[in-house]
């Protein structure tokens, strides 16, 4: 999985042929993370999604104008991380 500029999140099985998927944005992405609970990715302005399966994504936000930079799937919940020392816990 990556993700990129104007939104961009795409898939790959074996590192050669990449899907893009919808994410629901067009605002740039920085983190993705992924586990057996889900795929959640995260990017400018606050912006998060979560999804289930890694295709359809809801969108969960974060109230705030910070940019995201970091994701992980720890201790139960999803954490996304930011500038200036953001942290938010997804459940």
């Amino acid at each position: 999985m990556t993700v990129g500029a104007n939104g961009t999140f795409m898939t790959s099985t074996d590192g050669d042929t990449w899907t893009s998927i919808d994410v629901g944005t067009h605002t740039t992405l920085r983190a993705v993370s992924a586990s057996a609970r889900g795929v959640v990715v995260a990017g400018n302005r606050g912006v998060i999604f979560t999804s289930a399966d890694g295709t359809h994504f809801s969108d969960v936000s974060a109230p705030t104008g910070r940019n995201l930079t970091r994701a992980i799937d720890a201790w139960g919940s999803f954490y996304v991380f930011g500038d200036a020392d953001f942290v938010a816990r997804l459940r």
